[in-house]
């Protein structure tokens, strides 16, 4: 039982959507965008929201368009000023909620000069940061309408989901082989993306002994799991770019996240100068190439049988460790950090399952992950499970 499948365009989110939804999202998110470098001079907050001013026009193929405006943060973008200009985040939540006034006082006095992040100055903020923006979606200039997706470094290198998702897909179709885009979520900081080869399966028995799905399947009975992939990005600063494959129960669709398999890389680059940015053809072929490459490299690597077989093996022996009552349950899962609320799904999806053991635990975990209506929150739990069993 998964949560419901949503698209919103107008935030640009998504839970268990289909391809062809994700990618008409990640299309209109993709024409919309506007990314920014501009200095701190050039910065300021003004009734909780960020306003550019006095930067110059910047011409460009399409015409002259203007990067000063105001942006509505989203909490990713809160994120990135309270780490950039040293705010505790709560304190910077509760004033976005409780005093806006002082919120505005408190970030100009940080971007105009005051607290550095090094330390006490009455200079102003010498750095200059990436603005990765929103336009609204008819297009206007951002007058009260802009978002702030996020408030970055200078250095981080872009990589867009709209750009991953078709390197993906562009690798996928190279390999020649049966893979499915299943299904994507999309949060306000990353895009998953869940492939599987539905052809490449192995018998799991010990892994799988005693386990009922605690939902009603046409597979209820059968120990097969199949092999997928697991694919993250953030375009605003919330993790790094990543591939892991995943092993699924096929009774329940529990995907259990190889965690020593993920592959990730950082959004680092070069230092960028102030004006908006507008990547060359070539620095995007260059990323779409390294990305389709790496894709088709995982591909490769893990969906095949012999990774599959290996990879059960490696779960089997952790998962058949006893686990028996409920306060065995919260023991070893204690440092998983999982909230009451999710612990609660995992408890009762425990008690279903019918599998007292270790393995029962970590496909208690996948399944109340499909539940959870935060796709960052399920992604965290199946790694969980997957650390549990120690893979």
């Amino acid at each position: 039982a998964r949560a419901d499948r949503t698209v919103d365009r107008h935030t640009t989110t998504a839970r268990n959507a289909n391809l062809s939804d994700i990618a008409a999202l990640l299309q209109d998110r993709h024409a919309r965008r506007h990314d920014l470098v501009v200095p701190a001079s050039m910065i300021q907050a003004w009734r909780g929201q960020i306003l550019v001013k006095g930067s110059e026009p910047q011409v460009s193929a399409d015409g002259v368009t203007s990067t000063d405006g105001l942006y509505t943060p989203t909490d990713v973008a809160d994120d990135g000023l309270a780490d950039k200009f040293s705010i505790p985040r709560a304190y910077l939540r509760r004033l976005r909620e409780e005093r806006p006034a002082l919120l505005d006082a408190t970030l100009n006095h940080h971007i105009r000069g005051g607290f550095a992040p090094t330390a006490i100055t009455n200079e102003p903020d010498g750095r200059s940061f990436l603005l990765r923006t929103l336009l609204p979606e008819d297009g206007s200039a951002p007058d009260t309408s802009g978002i702030l997706r996020a408030f970055l470094s200078d250095r981080y290198a872009i990589q867009d989901d709209f750009d991953i998702l078709l390197s993906v897909l562009q690798a996928v179709k190279e390999t020649g082989l049966h893979v499915n885009v299943d299904s994507a979520d999309l949060t306000e900081g990353r895009m998953h993306l869940r492939l599987s080869a539905p052809e490449t399966t192995a018998m799991a028995p010990a892994l799988l002994e005693g386990y009922r799905s605690p939902y009603r399947s046409e597979h209820e009975d059968s120990p097969i799991v199949s092999v997928g992939l697991r694919i993250t990005n953030s375009e605003v600063g919330a993790g790094a770019f990543g591939i892991a494959p995943e092993v699924r129960v096929l009774a329940c669709d529990n995907g259990l996240v190889v965690t020593k398999s993920i592959q990730r890389q950082v959004h680092l680059g070069a230092k960028m100068e102030a004006g908006q940015v507008n990547w060359s053809q070539e620095t995007m072929e260059k990323n779409a190439a390294l990305i389709a490459s790496r894709t088709k490299d995982a591909i490769k690597s893990f969906l095949n049988p012999v990774w599959l077989a290996e990879a059960v093996a490696d779960m089997t022996e952790a998962a058949g460790k006893p686990v028996e009552t409920v306060d065995q349950v919260k023991d070893v899962t204690k440092s998983l950090g999982f909230t009451q609320a999710q612990m609660d799904l995992i408890l009762g999806d425990f008690i279903r399952g019918g599998s007292p053991s270790l393995g029962g635990v970590a496909n208690a975990i996948t399944s109340a992950s499909q539940r959870v209506e935060n796709a960052d929150d399920a992604y965290a739990m199946d790694l969980a499970a997957g650390t549990l069993l120690g893979v």
